[in-house]
């Protein structure tokens, strides 16, 4: 018998006909309002004990059938009341704007975002993806940025959850992938914890865009096993044993690290990577503004990495590439250049 369905009949029983059956009762009650809102959380604690006592409390008969009713008529407005509530609700899509132009934004993207009633986005969300945004769809920027005033993530929070209950569609979109430093699942959690659902979209992470539109491979079968993605804004300069071994842990590995945020913790990069016995002439690329047309790649190595850093005055996200596989990025850009040059020379001989 369907939960709701056994709450309805109750209200037509006798306290008699029911009290062998407490225990069933007990369960139905529990089992319904658990697939309810959070809000019936309140009603599990507080109201089945409740129940409980009732069966079981000395006075008389009629008495008990009217409280018991009293009961289940309360149950009953709540539950009908948090399934109005949770149909009202959307599911938040949490979305990779990619890391580049609109061209890296997935197709599912694209369609969630032109299906929209609200978007809520962030600093690296380029302005051609949100003209695909319907007319009547609010965009509301809450980004973040180094060293500005931004929101706080418990405004960001709060903004979609509010948003959410009001039963418009809400996209949260965020530059690179959602789950990759973005805080998505901070936000899922956050609202999963107040009854709304959401859904991650994948994006392409600044490390692929750039390590793709660089030239550079992440990995490579003679040089770099693995490849690690660190935040730069947690890079202070520490020097705990602890924190070393960390940092030797991923330089043993032979995995190239891609440091986002980076920029302005070069130096703390730097020396951090010295004390863990990195090779000062290990090879370094800067990728400023990955992926997009006024992307620009300084080349350096670990122990000039922070002054190369100060060197780099175009504004725009910088992402940090440490490791061989830089060589074979500098070594492929060396060839296609050539290449070019041929291409160039044939066409004057020929054209």
């Amino acid at each position: 018998m369907q939960g709701i369905e056994f709450i309805k009949q109750m209200l037509l029983k006798s306290l008699s006909s029911i009290k062998p059956k407490l225990s069933e009762m007990v369960d139905e009650f529990s089992r319904q309002q658990l697939t309810t809102s959070p809000f019936s959380i309140q009603l599990n604690t507080n109201n089945f004990f409740l129940l409980r006592k009732i069966a079981v409390k000395n006075t008389n008969k009629k008495a008990k059938i009217q409280q018991l009713k009293q009961l289940v008529l309360q149950c009953l407005k709540r539950t009908e009341r948090n399934k109005t509530f949770n149909k009202q609700r959307q599911t938040v899509q949490i979305v990779g704007a990619g890391c580049g132009e609109i061209e890296l934004l997935t197709l599912k993207a694209v369609q969630v975002i032109t299906q929209a009633d609200v978007i809520v986005y962030d600093n690296l969300v380029c302005a051609e993806i949100l003209q695909l945004a319907a007319t009547h769809c609010r965009l509301i920027y809450m980004g973040k940025r180094f060293a500005q005033k931004s929101s706080t993530q418990d405004e960001i929070n709060q903004s979609l959850y509010q948003l959410a209950i009001t039963g418009v569609k809400v996209v949260r979109l965020k530059g690179g992938d959602p789950n990759v430093f973005g805080r998505g699942s901070e936000e899922a959690l956050f609202l999963a914890k107040r009854g709304v659902k959401s859904e991650f979209i994948a994006g392409i992470t600044a490390a692929l865009g750039c390590a793709a539109s660089s030239g550079i491979p992440l990995t490579h079968r003679k040089v770099a096993r693995s490849v690690t993605f660190v935040t730069g804004q947690r890079c202070n300069d520490q020097r705990e044993q602890s924190v070393i071994d960390e940092w030797q842990g991923l330089l043993s590995a032979n995995s190239t690290l891609a440091f986002y945020m980076g920029k302005e913790k070069a130096l703390e990069i730097a020396t951090r990577l010295m004390l863990a016995g990195a090779d000062g002439r290990l090879p370094v690329a800067f990728i400023t503004n990955g992926a997009r047309q006024k992307q620009t790649i300084s080349f350096s190595r670990v122990d000039q990495m922070a002054q190369a850093a100060l060197n780099i005055k175009q504004a725009g996200p910088t992402l940090i590439i440490v490791g061989e596989v830089v060589t074979i990025g500098a070594e492929l850009e060396h060839c296609l250049a050539f290449c070019s040059q041929s291409v160039a020379a044939n066409e004057g001989v020929y054209g």
